[in-house]
Order: C-alpha cells, then structure tokens, then sequence
C-alpha cells in the first residue's frame, strides 16, 4: 500500500514512513527512494497528511464532497478518480 501511493504522489512530495522493523524501513527507503523515516509515532503524526478510504460507488459522494469542502483536495481527483 505504502509503495503504491509513493508510486501516485508528486516526486517532489516527501513520504514519512515508520514501522517496528528497521529492516524493512531501510529496504522501502532503497527500493523506493524520496521517502524519510520517522524516528517515532509522535514525529510521523506531526508529519502526516490524514487520508481517508472511501469507497469507489456514487454512494460516497457526498462524504467526499464534505471532506472535501473541510480540506484542500484538488489534488484527490488524481489518486481516487
């Protein structure tokens, strides 16, 4: 999922990543590159963009159309549409 939405953000976006397991935090970092590791929880929190998964039928229009409203998201239509 994490690669994936690297793979859908602008180049020029820095992802911040954390996990329990150095490991697999140095492989993503190599494999995926312009991503950073969050020493912590807090710092990765104070960091972080909030994303919420709606789902892709004509139901959820008017979630996405009050989250939207509450948030600058003209960049959405490009990941979720």
């Amino acid at each position: 999922m994490a690669r994936n939405l690297r793979l859908k953000i602008a180049p020029s976006d820095t992802m911040y990543i954390h996990d329990v397991n150095p490991a697999v935090l140095e492989q993503f970092e190599k494999e995926v590159g312009n991503v950073k590791v969050a020493q912590n929880v807090r710092e990765l929190a104070e960091k972080s963009v909030r994303l919420a998964i709606l789902p892709t039928n004509t139901t959820h229009t008017h979630v996405m159309n009050t989250y939207c409203s509450i948030y600058d998201l003209s960049w959405q239509r490009k990941l979720f549409h």
